[in-house]
């Protein structure tokens, strides 16, 4: 019940390791997942945390954010603040689910390419993640998973995140 309040109380941020409910609505996709302070060059503010994302075992490496505040339609946009802290370019793959259900052609799932060493603000439209099923609408009120993972198996390899929020 606490997480359930301490999620509708940081609303519009969907997931902040730093931030109660930190990660009580994730789950790993095959990694080991641990919270790191950022260093320069990438932090913004003093003991910043993020979440780092190890890409090295399964089919698709990442972390799912499971029931997250469900109702986006007052919203603008799907803010990714994300370090790819490798010297080559990373590419994620981002999955939204409404509750409709999973079929691949149902769902919002694009690729992003973050460049190297670099920390980035991924901005997907909310109108482009309604528009992501092939055959219909994708329902911003009903929305019931969000993931980010790579493609396959990536030794060595790691995304740090620090925060996924909604933007007007």
């Amino acid at each position: 019940s606490l997480a359930y309040l301490q999620r509708s109380q940081s609303f519009p941020v969907l997931f902040d390791p730093a931030r109660p409910p930190g990660l009580q609505f994730t789950t790993s996709r095959r990694f080991r997942d641990r919270i790191v302070t950022l260093d320069a060059p990438w932090s913004t503010e003093p003991a910043e945390r993020a979440l780092a994302v190890s890409l090295d075992r399964g089919p698709w490496p990442g972390i799912a954010l499971e029931e997250p505040a469900a109702d986006w339609r007052d919203w603008a946009a799907l803010e990714i603040d994300v370090v790819n802290p490798d010297p080559t370019p990373l590419t994620l793959n981002l999955r939204i689910d409404d509750a409709h259900g999973a079929d691949a052609s149902d769902r919002y799932d694009r690729s992003h390419t973050l460049p190297p060493g670099a920390r980035t603000r991924l901005v997907v439209p909310l109108d482009e993640i309604r528009d992501g099923p092939r055959d219909r609408a994708l329902n911003l009120a009903t929305i019931h998973l969000v993931i980010l993972f790579h493609s396959g198996p990536a030794p060595g390899r790691q995304f740090l995140l620090r925060q996924i929020r909604l933007t007007r």
